[in-house]
């Protein structure tokens, strides 16, 4: 199950084995601040049921000030805890990380013992962080560490991240649920490695008015990794009407194009497919991105294209 932290609601939870990837400001239309989201997952983490698991991405710095709290360390714990990263420093790791054809391949390592080699053919090193975290959940539920290495490499991902939409005409069009700066960069940085495209054309549907005014420097600074950002109108969730006169997706441009991103507002899906029609070319790549129904523009796009 994947849990939310937005209203509190992964209080609901009392898992097992419980995995928290990261934690960032989000939500800020409901948190104060980052010390409350913080607050917030070190209460989902102590509704670990007694004598379960955490499982903690060992680098983040806001995971850290949560398992330093001594209900999670020392061997009489009720709750044991084992962390994942690059870092050697954490139980479960990373080492001889290789790229091939945009796909990584690496060694597994448990508190310095070897486990064996893997691979994943999801791209991007945000995902070996992933792959890790799934490795450590699958062997504290018991299963045989080879197993789960050599399983790990048929996953293929699930719809909305990364999705492949189709190629034709040498033009590649994708479909991501990245609606976070930081997967923002993730999600580019991938499609950068494994497609290695001459442009990458972003059409990013921002979700929620306030989570873009509340981001709005670390939006503008995302999409680097993007020749050209095309932005529709943000898509409306459970804003007040104060918010969204507070900002708009012509700001958000703006603030992009301050921050040396090309970037353009159009704000109808059909003219961001004439748009894209008349200035992708051949060798070029699509992604639609967001957590809204920017997915409709691509499937759209693609239909145009293929006709």
């Amino acid at each position: 199950a994947e849990a939310c932290e937005y209203d509190r609601s992964f209080l609901n939870l009392k898992p097992k084995i419980a995995c928290i990837l990261n934690i960032e400001q989000d939500h800020l239309d409901y948190y104060k601040n980052e010390d409350q989201i913080v607050e917030a997952f070190g209460q989902f983490a102590l509704g670990i049921r007694p004598d379960g698991m955490l499982i903690a991405n060992g680098q983040d710095t806001n995971v850290a000030k949560i398992i330093m709290d001594s209900r999670f360390r020392g061997n009489d714990s009720s709750i044991r805890c084992q962390t994942f990263g690059l870092d050697k420093t954490c139980n479960f790791c990373a080492q001889n990380i290789q790229l091939n054809d945009g796909l990584y391949a690496f060694d597994v390592y448990h508190n310095d013992k070897m486990l064996g080699t893997t691979r994943i053919t999801l791209p991007g090193k945000h995902n070996i962080i992933n792959a890790l975290a799934v490795v450590a959940m699958a062997a504290g539920a018991g299963l045989n560490h080879q197993q789960i290495l050599q399983l790990l490499p048929n996953f293929t991902g699930i719809d909305r991240r990364l999705t492949l939409k189709g190629q034709f005409g040498q033009i590649t069009v994708l479909d991501d649920y990245a609606h976070h700066p930081t997967e923002i960069k993730a999600s580019l940085q991938a499609i950068r490695q494994r497609y290695q495209p001459n442009r990458i054309w972003c059409v990013f549907q921002p979700h929620q008015y306030s989570r873009t005014r509340f981001l709005l420097d670390d939006f503008a600074e995302s999409f680097k990794l993007a020749d050209v950002t095309i932005v529709p109108e943000i898509y409306f969730v459970r804003d007040s009407q104060s918010a969204r006169e507070a900002i708009n997706s012509q700001i958000l441009v703006e603030r992009m194009r301050e921050a040396g991103t090309e970037a353009v507002f159009i704000d109808d899906f059909s003219r961001i497919c004439d748009y894209l029609k008349r200035h992708v070319a051949s060798g070029e790549l699509v992604v639609t991105m967001g957590a809204g129904d920017i997915w409709k523009g691509a499937d759209e796009y693609l239909q145009g294209i293929r006709e």
